[in-house]
């Protein structure tokens, strides 16, 4: 959003990003978009920029979700015998959408304000989206180990799982984050290092830690102010 022209403090960001994550467990991901965009037209954002930087957002993470599965899942999909071909597709469209061209005759399209963008500001994009991707197959495997132990080396194949099936999964977007389809792709995948009621136990822990998660941060997110907030407030 700051590189798209709308200077906003991060707390601001982290607070909206925080409580509009919610309405991703709302089937249907209108809702989610929906919230953000009232949540930044507080601050007087246009709510067709804040919906077109969330499609952005999402083609971002799905390009950099596919570079993931290449370097960490490509045994997996050897094993499956996935077909590379969609994988291909979905990267190459999404880095037909975000390209700056592109987006620049949707910004005009749509008679929206922004600022121009860079290739340097995709580059940053995405590796900040592949470190996500990483970090939550981490995650995923930190709570594997609570359930039994999974050796070190099943690492770099638990990211690949945890890519594979968040890229997929994004198919089924009309349900409330994919609840069901995404548990039941870990399971499978994860199957293959762990006992099937082991794996099954995983996914789901999973997933209700991570709403818990979703649901503190957004919590604090609401009590933290921003300082611009506590000057409005003595004013």
């Amino acid at each position: 959003m700051n590189t798209l022209g709308k200077k906003i403090s991060y707390l601001k960001h982290f607070r909206y990003y925080s409580i509009s994550n919610i309405t991703k467990r709302i089937p249907g991901t209108i809702w989610y978009i929906a919230s953000r965009a009232r949540l930044y037209r507080r601050d007087g954002v246009d709510y067709k920029l804040t919906s077109i930087a969330s499609g952005m957002e999402f083609a971002i993470s799905v390009m950099s979700g596919i570079i993931i599965i290449l370097l960490f899942a490509t045994s997996i999909i050897s094993n499956y015998h996935f077909d590379p071909i969609i994988l291909a597709a979905g990267f190459l469209f999404t880095g037909i959408l975000i390209h700056p061209r592109v987006m620049n005759r949707i910004f005009r399209l749509f008679k929206v304000e922004a600022t121009v963008f860079s290739y340097k500001n995709i580059l940053q994009w995405l590796l900040a989206h592949m470190l996500v991707w990483i970090l939550g197959g981490v995650l995923l495997f930190v709570i594997g180990n609570i359930i039994t132990v999974i050796p070190i080396q099943e690492l770099a194949y638990i990211i690949g799982v945890f890519s594979l099936v968040g890229v997929l999964s994004t198919t089924f977007f009309l349900l409330p984050s994919s609840f069901g389809v995404t548990e039941v792709g870990i399971s499978l995948l994860l199957m293959n290092i762990v006992p099937a009621p082991i794996a099954v136990i995983i996914s789901v822990l999973a997933r209700i830690l991570i709403i818990f998660y979703e649901i503190l941060w957004a919590t604090l997110s609401i009590y933290i102010k921003p300082q611009e907030d506590q000057l409005t407030q003595m004013d």
